[in-house]
């Protein structure tokens, strides 16, 4: 793993979930992960706001902002 990316641990609901933090440009960073069959993606400011922004969206808490349906 280098440093344009890295995966976390985020809890949801009290499960564990692996998300992906790029660092897309100096101020823009994407949080992507899977929550119950959907792929999460959101972008924020920072990798903490990321990370946030994916924990919200998956618990519900905040609107989907883009969700991609999986296979299965």
């Amino acid at each position: 793993m280098d440093k344009d990316h890295r995966e976390r641990n985020v809890m949801v609901w009290g499960e564990p979930h692996i998300v992906t933090v790029y660092r897309k440009s100096e101020t823009v960073y994407e949080a992507i992960g899977n929550y119950m069959c959907e792929t999460i993606c959101v972008n924020d400011q920072s990798e903490g706001a990321a990370i946030k922004r994916w924990r919200e969206v998956a618990a519900g808490v905040l609107p989907s902002e883009q969700l991609t349906r999986g296979a299965g």
